[in-house]
């Protein structure tokens, strides 16, 4: 139960924090913005160290990062991503805007897992096709016709 309530508390602080340097990038600009959403999360990760100490973390061995520093390209590509969302987040409405970077994240999760696993999920690629059936239904306008059809006590 634990572990619903802190994905959907996840979830939420990612669209607001989206929301968020979106209104920033609008004012600054978006390698500000970006620049901001990665000095705060530095700032609140020492505040969670000095409280909570080093010992969060004891399985973290830092001859196997620099022995694999591709490891480390995660944290280039959510700068990459970050700094797209910052610009994107004005222009394409929320619901897709998320329902986009939720598709994109499990397609290259997909891919990794493929490239790096050999692990492909069927299940996974239909879900995927769903969402992304939903998104391109949502985003196409509605005719006065259908519309007039479904809503009640508005037809001819």
């Amino acid at each position: 139960m634990i572990a619903i309530v802190l994905s959907i508390l996840s979830g939420a602080t990612i669209v607001l924090s989206r929301q968020v340097n979106g209104y920033f990038t609008k004012y600054t600009s978006a390698s500000t913005s970006t620049f901001m959403n990665y000095f705060t999360g530095l700032i609140s990760s020492i505040i969670v160290f000095i409280f909570y100490g080093i010992s969060l973390t004891p399985h973290i061995n830092v001859a196997k990062l620099t022995a694999s520093p591709i490891i480390l390209f995660g944290g280039s590509l959510s700068i990459i991503n970050v700094f797209l969302l910052n610009i994107l987040v004005s222009r394409i409405p929320p619901v897709a805007l998320t329902l986009t970077t939720f598709t994109t994240q499990i397609i290259s999760g997909m891919i990794f897992d493929y490239a790096f696993y050999g692990i492909f999920s069927p299940n996974k690629c239909i879900g995927i096709c769903i969402v992304i059936a939903g998104l391109i239904i949502s985003q196409m306008p509605a005719t006065r016709s259908v519309y007039r059809s479904l809503t009640p006590g508005k037809s001819k």
